[in-house]
């Protein structure tokens, strides 16, 4: 009787383990897909032409943000270099002292002292543009680094002051008054250690790296941009309209329960 009884306990809890394993492999009540709902290309044309004021409102959306990217136009940057050397001695000449050790050091000071003690954001060239970042507005004054994003280089005592803005106007505001804090913060660090005028490490502006640029995005960007907003559209379109006739589609479907009975005895019956 004792076996009798452990047997069917056994059973029974068999029987439990298998219930509750099934159940995980099968979806939760009020899931709109279910084992066995495949869909081939045509029927997916099929949902999107019935849904097709899905499609129109996902392009709709799409041209919208292709608007707003268009409208945001080009903008204005200037990358202008100050090089430090030392007294008497300047920039073109081999030995101005732009590459010396302690040159270097006391630019980047007075990189430091204009951006409040904080290093800069570092990218992976040093000839990486600001905008490239996707900044439209800002400006950033570092040490040029020639050792990119993850290792420290300073090749000259090379302070770039990039700016990029709406505007011409606003970007050469900017840039007279960084370039001006430059020059001025060089003049007060060296004043305040006692360096007579003559003996002090002169700052001058790189000739033709004040110039400011007009960038706008070209053609073949433009149409690239826009035809990924459009496959994005497509995209939503035909799982929006698939979503939308299972979603109908559940009011003239039998029961879950009914629905998934057959797969739950095969696998049942494979498990046991």
């Amino acid at each position: 009787m004792f076996v009798g009884c452990g047997r069917r306990a056994l059973a029974a809890i068999r029987k439990s383990a298998v219930d509750s394993r099934i159940d995980q492999w099968f979806n939760q009540e009020g899931s709109l897909f279910v084992w066995g709902d495949e869909m081939t290309l045509r029927e997916l044309l099929r949902s999107m032409g019935t849904r097709w004021y899905v499609l129109v409102a996902m392009l709709v959306v799409a041209g919208a943000a292709g608007a707003l990217l268009l409208r945001d136009g080009g903008i204005y940057a200037t990358r202008t270099a100050v090089v430090f050397t030392l007294p008497g001695q300047t920039l073109l000449l081999p030995d101005s002292g732009a590459r010396d050790a302690s040159v270097i050091a006391f630019a980047d000071g007075v990189a430091q002292d204009i951006n409040g003690g904080e290093q800069p954001f570092r990218y992976a060239g040093a000839d990486a543009p600001f905008y490239g970042a996707g900044v439209r507005e800002g400006i950033a004054v570092s040490l040029r680094n020639e050792g990119g994003q993850w290792v420290t280089s300073f090749g000259a005592a090379q302070i770039e002051v990039q700016i990029v803005g709406r505007t011409r106007e606003w970007v050469q505001d900017k840039q007279e008054e960084l370039v001006a804090q430059v020059l001025s913060t060089s003049d007060a660090r060296q004043a305040e250690a006692g360096i007579a005028p003559e003996e002090r490490i002169a700052a001058s502006v790189v000739p033709l790296t004040s110039a400011i640029d007009e960038i706008h995005p070209s053609r073949s960007a433009i149409v690239i941009a826009f035809a990924a907003l459009v496959a994005a559209a497509v995209a939503m379109a035909a799982w929006g309209s698939t979503l939308l006739d299972r979603i109908a589609a559940r009011g003239g479907v039998p029961p879950r329960a009914a629905r998934i009975a057959p797969q739950r005895r095969r696998v049942e019956e494979i498990v046991s």
